[in-house]
């Protein structure tokens, strides 16, 4: 008996810890990640005055996404996000590459590549 209380007590110490830590699961920091690359392309393509046409998909190329790091101040999330963009000369497919620290509270994109031609 004393040794499940003892395991039912760590397991909620666990959990406690956990939530007020701000710790994400990684699937929920690699989506979030995902979803920050997204808009940071749809920001890029949407000011790039040469674009005529582009979106956040691909044919070619699937998204991806893996935690690489976990530390006190986040989830350290790699991400491939494909896209497709059209200028009045060329067509092109393709995928980002970044990384994102993901919090509690937002999604940081630390290093990655530009995509836009312009």
């Amino acid at each position: 008996m004393e040794t499940r209380v003892r395991v039912e007590v760590s397991v909620a110490l666990l959990v406690f810890l956990a939530a007020v830590s701000g710790c994400q699961s990684g699937i929920d920091a690699e989506q979030r990640a995902l979803d920050a690359e997204e808009r940071y392309l749809s920001a890029e393509f949407e000011n790039a005055s040469c674009v005529e046409s582009w979106g956040t998909s691909s044919p070619i190329v699937e998204a991806e996404s893996s935690v690489v790091n976990r530390t006190d101040g986040g989830v350290y999330v790699e991400v491939r996000h494909p896209y497709f963009y059209g200028t009045n000369s060329t067509e092109e497919d393709g995928a980002s590459e970044a990384v994102y620290r993901v919090t509690a509270e937002n999604e940081t994109r630390v290093s990655g590549d530009s995509v836009v031609p312009c």
